[in-house]
């Protein structure tokens, strides 16, 4: 009985690992997973969008990326997420983010 729960336990494990891989491969919203303290542990494909690998986004901590005019509704969005034991937070900030090469640039709404 205890071996037939952890077989259950890894498929479902493997499930949602799967649809991880297949959200953020194919996803076009650039998504960013980080602790409290901005601190990223993974950073989607779709960086690339915005002229930056991913691993060169998870280098930077907290807002770094977001323009100065908009950090007081960046951090406003942020703001409003207060941390849970057991519950993940999400966050969607569209605010002028800074692009590898160009400059600014305005996330499509």
């Amino acid at each position: 009985m205890v071996l037939e729960r952890k077989k259950a336990t890894e498929r479902k494990l493997q499930e949602i690992v799967s649809l991880h891989q297949l959200v953020s491969e194919n996803s076009r919203d650039v998504i960013v997973v980080a602790d409290f303290d901005g601190n990223r542990s993974f950073v989607s494909a779709a960086a690339r969008v915005w002229g930056w690998k991913p691993e060169d986004v998870i280098a930077f901590t907290g807002l770094q990326l977001v323009h100065p005019d908009d950090l007081h509704k960046a951090k406003a969005a942020v703001g409003d997420y207060v941390p849970a034991a057991t519950a993940p937070w999400l966050s969607a900030v569209s605010e002028r983010l800074m692009e590898s090469i160009s400059g600014w640039k305005q996330p499509c709404d």
